[in-house]
């Protein structure tokens, strides 16, 4: 078989199986033919990328570019493979080389923007999801990625102005909504905050998320019936998620209902032992009890877990 379109197709099957190996080979048999087949060249970076051999795909990015220097895409998908290997700043360089063949090319823009956050350098984050905006402001994913930022610096108005602009383009956007919310959460406008994931489970019913912050925002605001009765609708879609079940346990600990509230707690630890707040709060329900003994140990295994916990 040395015809370029038959190992074309048959490396193309074996990518489709996810058998990236064989793939490589039937692009390996093109360069045997012709070295300089940039499509094959780009190919094999793809799969060994698949295969999590970020070396070998860098290396194959890099013989595209010897004979194609000006070729943006393959700088942008060199971006992608630094990125995965947690070399942020050289996905920086490659993107910024790709910003010089094309200065419009908005993905890589954003794609800056997403390693400067990975390198929590925010400010630079933001600077560059404004620089996607100016050229296409209807880019629904800068503005997300922006709001998020403003989150971690918690810059809530902002984050919510950035989302509010996510759902003016896509107003089914349950991330958006899920986020929005967790900011009104953030800035204590708690009944805001429930409008805003009632909207995200209106969409999607299984959201847990979505569910578990409605929770905690009746929690906040004294209502634990219907606290309890979201993070049960977050459970019944997951059974094993922890954090809501925790949830539960805190409320009931709030009504002072204890024996329930270590019951739910052994029911967390059962499903994770190493939920270091689990044990934590469940230390708190025994003093509440006037168990010290039981209490303390639980408190060791917190700290054991997460020294954090040891300055509590």
């Amino acid at each position: 078989m040395s015809d370029f379109k038959d190992w074309f197709e048959k490396g193309k099957y074996y990518e489709k199986n996810k058998e990236y190996k064989e793939a490589i080979n039937c692009y390996e048999k093109i360069l045997e033919i012709d070295q300089k087949n940039v499509k094959a060249l780009i190919k094999i970076s793809f799969n060994y990328s698949e295969l999590k051999d970020y070396k070998r795909s860098i290396e194959y990015c890099k013989k595209v570019i010897e004979i194609e220097p000006n070729n943006f895409r393959i700088w942008y998908n060199m971006s992608i493979v630094y990125d995965n290997m947690e070399d942020h700043n050289k996905a920086i360089e490659c993107c910024t080389k790709v910003l010089e063949f094309n200065p419009n090319y908005v993905i890589a823009y954003s794609k800056i923007g997403n390693s400067y956050v990975k390198l929590n350098d925010y400010k630079k984050a933001i600077e560059y999801y404004e620089k996607v905006i100016k050229i296409e402001p209807s880019y629904s994913k800068a503005w997300y990625n922006m709001g998020k930022v403003y989150e971690q610096l918690k810059e809530y108005k902002k984050a919510i102005e950035c989302f509010k602009e996510v759902l003016e383009i896509d107003s089914c956007d349950i991330y958006a909504w899920c986020n929005m919310g967790f900011s009104y959460d953030a800035l204590k406008l708690f009944k805001r905050a429930i409008e805003c994931y009632e909207e995200a489970v209106k969409f999607d019913s299984n959201y847990t998320i979505a569910w578990n912050n409605m929770g905690y925002a009746y929690e906040n605001l004294g209502n634990y019936k219907k606290a309890i009765e979201c993070y049960e609708k977050a459970v019944k879609i997951e059974p094993n998620y922890i954090v809501a079940w925790h949830n539960i346990g805190i409320i009931y600990d709030a009504s002072k209902n204890y024996k329930r509230a270590i019951e739910i707690f052994e029911k967390v630890l059962n499903i994770d032992p190493n939920f270091a707040k689990a044990w934590f709060s469940m230390g708190i329900t025994y003093r509440n009890l006037k168990d010290d003994k039981k209490a303390e140990e639980c408190y060791n295994k917190a700290v054991k877990l997460d020294s954090n916990y040891a300055k509590s």
